[in-house]
C-alpha cells in the first residue's frame, strides 16, 4: 500500500499536463509504455533499487578486495614530547628535570591473505627516528626486512566460507534488483 502511495503521488506532483491535440490542458495522456518506462526510469522504488544494487555492487567489490595483496604505510610523524620528570637524586631528594624528545617511526608492511587455511603472509619495513633536544642527539633504529606468517588456531576460517557465500549472495542481489524493476512494471500497469 505505501508504494502505491508514492507511485500515485509521484504522478501527480512530478508531470506537467501533457496535452495531445483533442484534449484539453488539464487532462494527462500516456502510453502504457510510456508509463512503463518512466516508473522503472523515475519512481522511487526504481531508485532504491537500483541504490540497493550499487550498494550490493561496492560490498562485492570490497569482498574480492579482501583477497588481492595489501600495501599500508603507518607511522608517527612527528611525535614531539616535552615533560617534566623527576630524578631521584644522591642525597634522597626529588628534582623535577625538563624532557624535550621528539620519537617517530614508519612501517612498510605488504601482506596476502590464504584463503585456505585463515592466515596472513607478510612482510615488513621499519624505521624509527629518536630526537633528544636537551642532550643533542640523534638516534635511528632500524628492520630493513621481516617476513612472517600469522595463522589463527582453533578459528573460524571466515576467509573460506566468504569465498563460498559471497558470490551467492552478489547474484542475489542482481536477481533482486530485476524482480524489483519487473515488480515496478506490474504495479504500472494495474494502475494504468
Amino acid at each position: 500500500m505505501k508504494f502505491q502511495t508514492l507511485f500515485l503521488s509521484y504522478f501527480l506532483f512530478v508531470f506537467s499536463a501533457k496535452s495531445s491535440d483533442g484534449a484539453s490542458a488539464d487532462t494527462i495522456q500516456f502510453s502504457l509504455a510510456e508509463i512503463v518506462a518512466i516508473a522503472k526510469e523515475k519512481s522511487i522504488s526504481a531508485r532504491q533499487a537500483l541504490t540497493l544494487k550499487e550498494t550490493r555492487y561496492w560490498e562485492w567489490m570490497t569482498h574480492k578486495s579482501n583477497y588481492h595483496p595489501q600495501l599500508a604505510l603507518t607511522g608517527v610523524l612527528p611525535a614531539y614530547n616535552k615533560s617534566f620528570t623527576q630524578v631521584t637524586q644522591p642525597n634522597g631528594t626529588i628534582d623535577f628535570l625538563p624532557v624535550h624528545n621528539n620519537n617517530s617511526a614508519l612501517n612498510l608492511s605488504l601482506s596476502q591473505t590464504i584463503s585456505a587455511t585463515g592466515g596472513t603472509v607478510f612482510g615488513t619495513s621499519q624505521m624509527q627516528r629518536f630526537d633528544d633536544f636537551d642532550r643533542h642527539v640523534t638516534q635511528y633504529n632500524a628492520v630493513p626486512y621481516g617476513l612472517g606468517y600469522v595463522q589463527p588456531l582453533f578459528g573460524f576460517n571466515k576467509l573460506k566460507w566468504d569465498k563460498r557465500i559471497n558470490p551467492l549472495k552478489y547474484k542475489e542481489s542482481q536477481q533482486e534488483y530485476y524482480e524489483a524493476i519487473e515488480q515496478i512494471s506490474i504495479y504500472s500497469a494495474q494502475y494504468f
